[in-house]
């Protein structure tokens, strides 16, 4: 999908292509490179009277992705657990699980939209 952003849009794209594995492990861009990458490339899809970067969706995507990793250690606190703290790590388990469900079903969105708009260029272009 990086490369039809570039296509389309050479000059909206902010980071250099490296940063799409880089920004997944440099500790504080970590928190925004990933976002900026799908804000550009959602601009990058939209008819060019019609481009702007970023959607509610994007956010609640992100938002999404950024809750789901703060909760991720409900196996490790599940495994600690002792009779007594045992409740409070299964709540902790399925409060993450639910993110990643809704994670998950905001991912699939936001995929899909981006490809029904990318295919709108192929018909547009046709």
């Amino acid at each position: 999908m990086c490369a039809f952003a570039d296509e389309i849009w050479p000059e909206g794209q902010r980071r250099h292509r490296a940063w799409l594995l880089f920004g997944w492990f440099v500790p504080v861009a970590q928190v925004f490179v990933p976002k900026m990458f799908m804000n550009d490339l959602w601009a990058a899809a939209q008819p060019v009277e019609r481009r702007c970067r970023g959607h509610p969706l994007l956010t609640a995507w992100w938002l999404a992705v950024l809750a789901a990793g703060q909760w991720a250690d409900g196996f490790s606190l599940l495994k600690r657990a002792t009779a007594s703290t045992a409740r409070d790590a299964l709540h902790h388990l399925a409060l993450s699980e639910i993110l990643y469900v809704g994670m998950a079903a905001l991912t699939l969105a936001v995929v899909r939209r981006i490809d029904r708009m990318r295919n709108g260029w192929g018909a547009r272009a046709g």
